[in-house]
């Protein structure tokens, strides 16, 4: 029987001894696990870890010899929830060993029915607080962390370490005590740019895990076994040909760089429209939001606005409008609060964004879209002031150009004449964003005339985009499959870095960074997408302080630390 998933095949030579074929290096890796040794797998995206972390349980479960060997399992963890079944499933395929999945909602399985737990940290340590005896460290002879790099400040990543180590202080001196192997799965070590902080960060991790080694793999070394993937990605950055802006966008009136400051991005809006130094842009659309307030007797000094917590502006508009629903008859209420519900959502991308040109595009078309598919605004229109709603469309006539988003129609055609089959993904910041820009991309007649559609992807544990976008559980894995059935038509799935981590999407061909990158690790997972030779990855902004070349270095410098790996001394729970 031959099964084929990810980078690399197996040949099971019976149900019951999986034979793995693997690659000289992932071989290498495997070996260096031998021991009980604790090791950070360190290898590009795509590179198949996931197959080096299966080998590994399969191995150990090989060796089982005691009958009270029936209750142990390893445990994979991974960091987010939609890893959850893609993980468990690969695992399954390999070893053939009895894989579970486990997260927020599903019922634990029953005790001795199972050798390997998929889970997210967070569901497994509530888990263990009602189950210790099925799932006590005791049971845990190996560890794997998916994305080892999270091992970081206070995420549940670190909470799994501290509990494995009060076990490991606990049980160290019983006759009986079997230690904990620990395997780390990352492309990256550290989000940090700086080299100090990069340093810390990967000593810290080290050190928190007692790792015993980081097996070094040279990119000579991995094109000599075979990997080429990512090997032969093409990076262009598109600042050398930049977007022409209409002057009435008042690009040179943007929040200053040196004066971005997060946790001053409300006061700081507030004081430049006390000054009546906003943007041109962002006057025309607070005239629309001072009117709507006025339709509905909203004194500007109790107007949403100056509720520091941004999100909540919309949130407010929105159970408003509810309300007035469900009383009946004074329609008119209800459609205002339906629109300013949209126009505070608007303002909001607009001020996180600092009032640049780009996220001004990206707000504008966020009306237009709501205006187009929302069943509630579709309702409303007819019951607002006619006045009103002339104003609102002269506004978003006025502002109806997009050349950011048209540069990403512009990449995806370009592509087209170089492939017979397109297989993008568009990174974006926001999850609004990801809406925004799909809804845009599917309006376009050049890519409906070659038979293109896209879908928004993004978490769904965490908030909502908006109040008004509903965006499933169920959507968001319809839209993901849509994605990667080579029959369907959707060819682009416009991302927020929930499909950097870890995500399989093997056909991907192109990959679009529309907004800045952040971090090496963002950089080089988010690379990591495009699967295929010649594949493309194409950068439309750059941070100042993060050149793509910064980047790179950073890249550079993990293969460095990890190529000069010693063991620390290890971190014990008083540091």
């Amino acid at each position: 029987m031959t099964t084929t998933t990810m980078a690399e095949s197996t040949t099971a030579t019976a149900p019951d001894v999986p034979s793995i074929q693997l690659r000289e290096y992932q071989r290498q890796l495997c070996d260096e696990a031998g021991d009980n040794r604790n090791i950070i797998v360190l290898l590009p995206t795509g590179a198949g870890k996931t197959l080096v972390a299966a080998e590994i349980i399969r191995r150990k479960f090989e060796s089982r010899t005691s009958p009270d060997d029936a209750s142990l399992f390893a445990l994979f963890l991974v960091p987010a929830t939609v890893l959850v079944k893609q993980q468990s499933e690969a695992i399954r395929k390999w070893t053939q060993l009895r894989v579970v999945e486990y997260r927020g909602g599903l019922a634990l399985p029953t005790k001795g029915t199972f050798d390997v737990i998929v889970s997210t940290p967070e569901a497994f340590l509530a888990a263990t607080m009602d189950h210790s005896e099925m799932l006590g460290w005791r049971n845990v002879p190996l560890v794997i962390f998916d994305e080892v790099h999270h091992v970081l400040k206070k995420h549940p990543y670190n909470h799994i370490a501290s509990h494995m180590e009060l076990h490991h202080m606990r049980e160290h001196q019983h006759p009986d005590y079997r230690p904990i192997q620990v395997i780390g799965l990352t492309a990256m070590l550290s989000y940090q740019v700086d080299e100090k902080k990069v340093k810390t960060d990967v000593l810290r991790i080290f050190r928190t895990l007692g790792i015993d080694k980081v097996p070094y793999i040279s990119k000579e070394h991995l094109q000599r076994d075979g990997f080429h993937a990512g090997q032969s990605v093409e990076t262009t950055i598109t600042e050398d040909d930049p977007v022409e802006l209409d002057p009435m966008m008042d690009a040179d009136k943007c929040v200053p760089l040196d004066e971005r400051k997060p946790h001053l991005v409300h006061g700081m809006f507030i004081t430049r429209l006390k000054q009546n130094t906003v943007t041109r842009p962002v006057k025309d659309l607070m005239h629309l939001v001072r009117w709507t307030e006025k339709c509905l007797n909203i004194d500007p000094q109790e107007s949403q606005i100056l509720n520091p917590k941004l999100a909540s502006w919309g949130t407010f508009a929105h159970k408003q409008a509810a309300q007035y629903r469900k009383k009946k008859g004074d329609h008119q209420t209800e459609a205002l609060y339906h629109l300013l519900e949209h126009l505070y959502e608007a303002l909001r991308i607009v001020v996180l964004a600092w009032e640049v040109p780009k996220a001004f595009e990206v707000a504008t078309q966020f009306l237009v879209m709501m205006i187009v598919t929302n069943t509630d605004m579709e309702h409303s229109v007819k019951f607002l002031p006619k006045d009103l709603v002339g104003e609102l469309a002269v506004f978003l006539e006025k502002y109806d150009s997009c050349p950011f988003m048209q540069r990403v129609v512009k990449d995806i055609l370009q592509k087209l004449k170089s492939t017979s089959t397109l297989c993008a993904v568009v990174f974006v910041t926001q999850k609004t964003t990801a809406h925004v820009l799909s809804y845009y991309l599917n309006q376009r007649h050049e890519l409906k005339a070659a038979q293109i559609s896209s879908r928004p992807y993004h978490s769904t544990t965490t908030a909502s985009a908006t109040n008004s976008i509903q965006f499933t559980k169920s959507v968001a894995k319809e839209y993901l499959n849509l994605f990667r059935d080579e029959n369907s038509q959707v060819k682009v799935l416009v991302a927020t870095n929930v499909a950097e981590e870890g995500m399989d999407i093997s056909a991907a061909n192109v990959v679009i960074r529309f907004d800045e990158i952040h971090t090496a690790v963002s950089f080089v997972q988010g690379r990591g997408r495009a699967r295929q030779k010649h594949s493309s990855h194409v950068i439309h902004a750059q941070r100042p302080d993060r050149s793509i070349d910064c980047l790179k270095e950073v890249e550079e410098l993990q293969a460095q630390l990890a190529e000069q790996f010693k063991p620390p001394p290890r971190m014990t729970s008083a540091e």
